[in-house]
């Protein structure tokens, strides 16, 4: 693995957003296959892209793997159904009006995770397999810049 790879593996497990090295680089694996499905890129074209040094619009550093290159290979085309549902809540209310925009922009754009507003509490609730949960709350917190506090319901 490439260092900027490793650098941001050290920093996920150290701030916690990872319990462990492999649970990171899982994850990795994971949001590349939801890339690849979500952006129409193939294998292939992911790994030539990769090899020839261009930048992908991923929100975390990737690096060619074994382990990636196998997963690619042998996952279903097809995304999981919804498994998990969490609220989502801005850890600042001044931040909501942007948590509520950033929400649409999700709603509209990624597939794997349905995004509503439970009409009698309020709350704001994505629903999606674990891994793309955990996608759209790095999305949140580090693209947008938005503290946010994530319940499981």
């Amino acid at each position: 693995m490439n260092d900027k790879l490793e650098k941001w593996i050290a920093e996920c497990v150290s701030k916690g957003t990872f319990k462990n090295r492999d649970d990171a680089i899982e994850f990795c694996v994971g949001a590349t296959r939801v890339y690849c499905e979500l952006s129409g890129l193939n294998q292939k074209t992911l790994k030539e892209h990769m090899a020839e040094g261009k930048m992908l619009d991923m929100p975390f550093p990737l690096h060619w793997t074994d382990s990636l290159d196998k997963y690619l290979r042998d996952t279903p085309k097809r995304l999981p159904e919804p498994m998990v549902t969490v609220s989502v809540e801005a850890k600042s209310i001044a931040d909501m009006p942007k948590l509520i925009e950033v929400l649409r922009h999700v709603a509209k754009t990624d597939k794997s995770v349905q995004v509503e507003i439970n009409q009698e509490t309020g709350e704001h609730l994505l629903t999606g397999n674990e891994l793309h949960i955990k996608i759209r709350e790095n999305y949140i917190e580090v693209e947008h810049g938005i503290p946010i506090i994530v319940r499981k319901i």
